[in-house]
């Protein structure tokens, strides 16, 4: 079982610190971009809650009148996510890296 606390603080970071440099760009498309959505697909991945911190992002990029970079970024990380969503209609389990349910256990760990 991987600890997510880590991993979704740095990748907290990595958000933050890639759209502020994506915001204060004036090219809607580029590496910070493709950071920016990225780490907020793995921030969802993670964690659940990463959900709230992307809607306060693409709320930000809004109200700074970037609406292209915030529709890049709502589209761009669902579409990241839609297998993972997929997937959680389709099976009974929700395929993430921070799973508290052992499968093997049948209970909690």
């Amino acid at each position: 079982m991987v600890m997510a606390e880590l991993p979704f603080v740095v990748l907290l970071l990595v958000l933050v610190w890639m759209a502020d440099g994506w915001e204060r760009r004036p090219a809607v498309f580029g590496w910070q971009a493709v950071a920016t959505v990225v780490a907020g697909a793995g921030l969802l991945w993670i964690k659940e809650a990463g959900v709230g911190l992307i809607v306060g992002l693409v709320a930000w990029l809004v109200l700074r009148g970037r609406q292209p970079k915030a529709l890049i970024l709502a589209f761009g990380t669902a579409a990241l996510m839609a297998p993972v969503l997929i997937a959680r209609a389709v099976g009974s389990t929700w395929p993430r890296l921070s799973s508290t349910r052992s499968s093997t256990s049948g209970g909690w760990c």
